[in-house]
C-alpha cells in the first residue's frame, strides 16, 4: 500500500499547506496498522526558513487593547479566579479592580506573534516555554505593545531538515512596564534543496 493523502489544511496567509498522509508501517513492525504523518509543502516564495532568520533579529508585533468584556468572558470560562472574573470582589483586593488572566495576556500576544512573524515561517511548533512570567497586571483598557527577538539558533544533530531557534516575547503597557515575558525554543524547517537561496 502506498501513501494516501487523507486531508489538507491551508496555513495562515496561504504561506504553507499541511498534507496529512496515511502511510503503512514498515514490514515486520509489530503494529502493521496505518500511521499518519504530516508533510509540509511550501507554496510561497516569501517563506522564511531556519537559514533566513538571523540571531539578533527584533520584530515589532504591534499592539492590542485589553477589552473588559473579553477579559471577563475569558476568565469566566477558563480562569474564574475572583480577581479576573468578579469585579466586586476584585475591587476589594490590592488590584482595585479586575485584571486580565495571564493566560488571556499570553494568548493575545501569541496571536500577534503568529500574525507578525510565525505565519510567514516554516515553523513546526515548539518544545514549550523555558521561562514565563507575568510581572505587571493588565487592566481593562490597557494597550499592550509586543516585541519578539531571536536569541539563539542550533542546527539539529539528528535531522538535517530542521533547526531550533530560541525566541523571546516581551510585552509592555503604556507606561513601559513589562506585563508578560516568555522564552521558548521553536522548530523550523531548513530550506529545501530545490528552494531559491
Amino acid at each position: 500500500m502506498g501513501d494516501v493523502v487523507v486531508g489538507r489544511v491551508v496555513g495562515l496567509s496561504v504561506v504553507w499547506e499541511t498534507w496529512l498522509v496515511a502511510r503503512p508501517r514498515e514490514s515486520g513492525a509489530s503494529d502493521t496498522s496505518t500511521y499518519y504523518s504530516v508533510c509540509v509543502t511550501y507554496c510561497s516564495m516569501s517563506q522564511r526558513y531556519y537559514e533566513d532568520i538571523p540571531v539578533g533579529d527584533v520584530r515589532d508585533l504591534g499592539t492590542y487593547t485589553a477589552d473588559r468584556a473579553e477579559l471577563l468572558a475569558f476568565a469566566e470560562r477558563y480562569d474564574p479566579q475572583p480577581i479576573h472574573a468578579d469585579p466586586d470582589v476584585a475591587a476589594e483586593t490590592m488590584y482595585g479592580g479586575v485584571i486580565a488572566s495571564g493566560w488571556h495576556t499570553a494568548g493575545s500576544c501569541m496571536r500577534l506573534l503568529v500574525d507578525g512573524f510565525l505565519a510567514e515561517t516554516a515553523t513546526l511548533g515548539s518544545f514549550g516555554l523555558e521561562e514565563l512570567r507575568w510581572k505587571t497586571p493588565v487592566y481593562p483598557g490597557d494597550t499592550i505593545h509586543v516585541v519578539t527577538r531571536i536569541l539563539e539558533k542550533t542546527e539539529s544533530t539528528s535531522r538535517d531538515d530542521r533547526g531550533y531557534i530560541t525566541t523571546e516575547v516581551e510585552a509592555t503597557n503604556e507606561a513601559d512596564d513589562e506585563v508578560i515575558y516568555w522564552r521558548a525554543t521553536n522548530i523550523f524547517l531548513t530550506k529545501p534543496t530545490d528552494a531559491p537561496r
